[in-house]
């Protein structure tokens, strides 16, 4: 499990963990643009072409508007040209509205920048499971 502290946001962690072409990561705490990045990164490090992001256990309230975007921005530049995941799908389970509205905004970004990985919004871990799943 990787932790950080920050004054303004408290934030408790992730936890990782891959099974043949799957990585999961449960994410709880308040999370902000550059966590995500920073946990990306580490994705990126041994990458799986499918991934599920359980954010059942956090908020993006440190999310502002300009934030998805910026998100984007720099997991394109981090996959580059050599993109390590082409064609592939990464799932996010966020049940609260709150939440699930930053997750829309962050993916109608990738998708407008031609991203290259399929992402999808659940509110359900099952239903993001089967997604995941499906050829």
């Amino acid at each position: 499990m990787a932790t950080a502290t920050e004054s303004l946001t408290p934030f408790v962690g992730f936890f990782r963990r891959r099974t043949d072409d799957l990585t999961v990561f449960e994410v709880h705490g308040a999370v902000t643009p550059a966590r995500v990045v920073s946990m990306f990164r580490q994705f990126l490090g041994n990458p799986t072409p499918f991934a599920l992001w359980d954010m059942r256990g956090c908020s993006l309230a440190p999310f502002v508007d300009s934030d998805p975007r910026w998100v984007v921005g720099q997991l394109m530049h981090l996959e580059g040209s050599g993109r390590k995941r082409v064609n592939g799908r990464s799932a996010f389970v966020c049940p609260r509205d709150a939440d699930a509205a930053v997750m829309r905004t962050l993916i109608a970004c990738a998708e407008a920048s031609a991203y290259g990985i399929h992402l999808a919004l659940f509110r359900d871990i099952d239903d993001a499971r089967c997604w995941l799943a499906e050829l």
